[in-house]
């Protein structure tokens, strides 16, 4: 038995290993608001635990080992809003479990081991707004188990075991849902009544399921408030050229990692508000400026990601009708060749990421037009050399990633700026530049005098895994705002030079390990702030 101040509001007595709940604990305490029980060892509550405690708003039960919640068990919590019990054993629920519990907005049923429920179970429970279901043994959904939902927003139903979503129309009554998320479950089919009555809804999440087919056109089509669709991690090899005409209001759609080789050219022609796209580790080869119907809806596309995929070639047209794109991936392609045109319709680009593909050669001019650009990964292709004058309008860029490719030199690199014109900028060249990766390549000379020009008051540089022999200090010429850099991995013997560092006033980190040093001068390091050395 337990003594607790009259006055008291908040009772905390979680990981204190209870495995009795009674009435006892509180007594009377008509005060106290907030109940903490998580992580005991509970196995059962006693249907007069909560006696007398009206005021109490707020239970936590979470992590206990609770098994079955049997009728009236919060019969005396009638301003109870927020009921966790979460992480139990459940299997059982009684039909009145929650019956009087009005007030109820939140309850976590999440991670228990229920397979099925009344179609009463939640039925008093008119002011429920999120109800997690989640991570349990559920295979299938009652027709009328939500029907007394009306307000409820948010709906976790992942990580079960439904099979199908049927004719029985278990959503039917959930008019304001925001969000519905059944993503990791066993779902192959869907009815095309299923979200019939769901006009409200913000967010649907069918993502890791078996769904192989979209092939009714009545599936979506009173989704017209929906804005995020997440298909991703399924089966799909069609989709019904008009399924997502309906939705009108789509901004995010992902239909990555299924088995796409291709969508009907109108699949999009009525998204008009489509923002963006994922149809990453597809099978999709080719596509033209029309993507699919978006640019007929004259789409405002900020992110558009084909990565992991089949395409070999970009039509020069192809993103001319996307003007306001931001954030453009094609990793892990087929791409061998970059021509000037083909983002030269792109002003607004920022993120682009062409790396793992086996490009050869990019056209000069080919980024003019992209004076946004902050971040171009090129790592993973079979580049020798970079044309001159290629960044040259890039003014904000400020990662540049060239790992694993075939440059041999840095000269190689470095023509892609003019030093006629470009480097008589007043604030340097690339001067929001903070880091140059250049790691697995094939470069053996190392001269890096032009880089004084980027002004970058902390710049990284990444040399690691080339076939460099030597340091010199002449190698590094006027260049001295370098804040760390890592050369690990390569073939230099010795570290002759008499205070090496001594001009670097912003390095504080070196590393080169894994190299052949046998030979250190013992004032290589003087005259430096260098707070890590790793040899």
């Amino acid at each position: 038995e337990m003594c607790i101040r009259d006055s008291l509001k908040t009772v905390n007595l979680n990981y204190c290993m209870f495995s009795v709940f009674e009435s006892v604990i509180f007594k009377t305490n008509k005060a106290i608001d907030n109940i903490y029980l998580m992580d005991n060892s509970i196995a059962k509550i006693d249907v007069q635990a909560f006696q007398g405690l009206e005021a109490v708003n707020y239970v936590e039960l979470s992590s206990n080992s609770i098994e079955s919640i049997e009728d009236m068990s919060f019969i005396s919590l009638q301003n109870l809003s927020d009921l966790q019990l979460n992480g139990n054993l459940i299997n059982k629920i009684g039909e009145n479990a929650f019956n009087c519990l009005f007030g109820l907005t939140y309850l976590d049923l999440a991670d228990n081991c229920i397979e099925t429920q009344s179609d009463s179970t939640f039925d008093c429970l008119k002011n429920l707004n999120s109800l997690f279901l989640n991570a349990n043994f559920i295979e299938s959904i009652q027709s009328n188990l939500f029907n007394n939902l009306e307000k409820l927003n948010t709906l976790y139903l992942n990580d079960n075991y439904i099979r199908e979503l049927d004719s029985t129309l278990p959503f039917e009554k959930l008019i304001n849902l925001n969000d519905l998320i059944l993503s990791n479950n066993s779902i192959k089919s869907i009815n095309s009544n299923s979200f019939r009555y769901l006009l409200s809804v913000n967010s649907i999440d069918l993502s890791h399921n078996n769904i192989n087919e979209l092939n009714e056109s009545q599936m979506f089509e009173t989704l017209t408030s929906l804005e995020n669709l997440k298909l991703d991690n399924n089966d799909l090899a069609s989709i019904v050229s008009d399924a997502f005409h309906k939705m009108i209001s789509l901004k995010r759609l992902n239909l990555s990692v299924n088995r796409l080789m291709t969508l009907s050219e109108n699949t999009f022609s009525e998204n008009s508000a489509m923002m963006e796209l994922n149809l990453s580790q597809t099978f999709i080869s080719k596509f033209d400026e029309n993507l699919y119907g978006l640019a007929k809806a004259k789409a405002p596309l900020l992110s558009l990601n084909i990565s992991y995929s089949y395409v070999n070639h970009f039509n020069d047209f192809a993103f001319h009708n996307f003007a306001a794109l931001e954030t453009l991936s094609f990793r892990n392609d087929h791409l061998t060749i970059i021509t000037k045109n083909v983002f030269d319709k792109l002003p607004n680009l920022r993120e682009l990421d062409l790396s793992y593909n086996v490009i050869c050669m990019i056209e000069a001019n080919a980024f003019d037009t992209n004076k946004k650009l902050e971040t171009l990964d090129l790592r993973g292709n079979r580049l020798r050399q970079m044309p001159s004058n290629l960044l040259k309008n890039c003014s904000k860029l400020g990662s540049l990633n060239l790992d694993e490719n075939f440059f041999e030199d840095l000269d190689d690199v470095l023509d892609f700026v003019d030093d006629e014109t470009d480097f008589k900028l007043k604030d340097g060249f690339f001067k929001q530049v903070d880091c140059l990766s250049l790691k697995s390549n094939r470069i053996k000379r190392f001269n890096i005098d032009q880089l004084y020009r980027f002004t970058s008051s902390y710049f990284n540089f990444y040399l690691e895994r080339n076939q460099i022999r030597e340091l010199k200090k002449s190698d590094f010429g006027n260049f001295n705002s370098i804040g760390s850099l890592h050369m690990d991995y390569n073939l230099i013997e010795s570290l002759d030079c008499d205070r090496f560092f001594e001009k670097f006033s912003t390095i504080n980190y070196v590393i080169l390990r894994h190299n052949r040093i046998k030979r250190v001068n013992k004032s290589f390091f003087w005259d430096t702030d260098l707070t890590n050395i790793n040899v």
